[in-house]
Formats: C-alpha cells, structure tokens, sequence
C-alpha cells in the first residue's frame, strides 16, 4: 500500500510529481518526505566527501594519454592503498578511441562507452559492437572486478543510473558557460565515485 521513491539528486520533476501525488491522494494516507543533507550522509559514511582539484587550462585543451595518466599519478599520491578506477568523461567518440589506444599501449587497462545509436555502446578489444542484451552487466562487472589501476572512459553513459562499484576518481572538463543543467550532470558524475569501497 505504499510507494517508496528514493532520488540522490534535488530534482524539481520528481519533487513536483511526488507532490501532486500527495495532494491528489484521496485516501487519506500520509505522504512523508526524509530530506538527508549530503553532510549528514557523509557523517555516517553513506558517501564520501568530496574532494576536488581544479586545473585551469588554455582554449585548445583536449585530453591527452600523458595528461590523464599525470592525473592518474596524482590520485594515487594522495592514497596509494587502493586501485585507482578513474572516470573520464569525453566529449567524441573518436577521442575516446584515441584515449582508449594510447593509455593502452602506455600499458593502463582501458574500459569505455559511448551513447550511440541505442544507447549504451560497447566494442570489444577488436573495436566490434557488443550487441546482446547483457552488455551493460557485463560491461559493469568487468570494471568492477578490475584489479589493477585503469580508466573508464564514456560519452554521457556513466552520468545517473548506471552504478559501478570502486569507481575512484572522475576527470571532468568544462568549456563551455556553466548552466544549472550543467552541474546536475556534473554532480551525477562526480557522485558515481562518492561510494564508499566497503
């Protein structure tokens, strides 16, 4: 008799439908909504602080395989006790392949995605589209089950709905005027790696 909604992000569309809900609700039942600040989260342990360092960069900036593994150099300075599982979020599908090649060959293990055609893209070590119906799962466990420092890299995939266990650290590059969609995705992302590894 009852429905649960639970939501990590401060969404005007959720908020506004669960409260016509309430107001619509003719049986009588009580609607109650359990606001937990992120501090208060944090506090218990449910998620991590974040921790954010901003990099300025000039106008022609892309990601190069030497820039993300400075990066990947850097997080494990500041705790080398785990694998480092770094998210990366890019703008093409022609740079995450060039991403994907040269950290490969650099000898870091490399995951990726992409939106295509149907959303969730995936292409095996040979660059053929993985087309069956498990490709997320797997995709999600073979991250997952990665024991060694790697890179994921993705094109609007690992934003909101998509949770992957240890992911660690998250690069994200913003050129563009910041929007209050803009940072809804961004919190999304950087939130994928606010999970405690317990």
């Amino acid at each position: 008799n009852g429905v649960f909604c639970f939501s990590a992000t401060h969404d005007k569309d959720v908020l506004n439908c669960v409260n016509r809900w309430r107001t619509s609700n003719e049986k009588g039942r009580s609607l109650y909504i359990h606001h937990i600040r992120p501090k208060d989260a944090i506090l218990k342990g449910n998620i991590l602080a974040p921790y954010i360092k901003f990099d300025l960069v000039d106008e022609e900036f892309a990601y190069t395989a030497p820039m993300l593994i400075k990066a990947m150099k850097k997080f494990k300075a500041d705790n080398d006790k785990i694998k480092h599982k770094v998210l990366v979020t890019c703008d093409r599908k022609e740079q995450i392949v060039d991403l994907a090649r040269d950290l490969s060959e650099c000898g870091y293990k490399v995951f990726y995605t992409y939106s295509g055609e149907g959303g969730m893209r995936i292409e095996d070590e040979n660059g053929n589209l993985i087309k069956d119906e498990e490709t997320i799962m797997r995709f999600i466990k073979e991250v997952e089950d990665c024991k060694e420092d790697c890179f994921v890299l993705h094109i609007r995939q690992l934003i909101a709905g998509i949770d992957i266990k240890g992911l660690t650290d998250c690069i994200y590059f913003s050129k563009s005027a910041f929007t209050s969609e803009k940072g809804r995705t961004m919190i999304q992302i950087i939130g994928r790696t606010l999970r405690p590894l317990k």
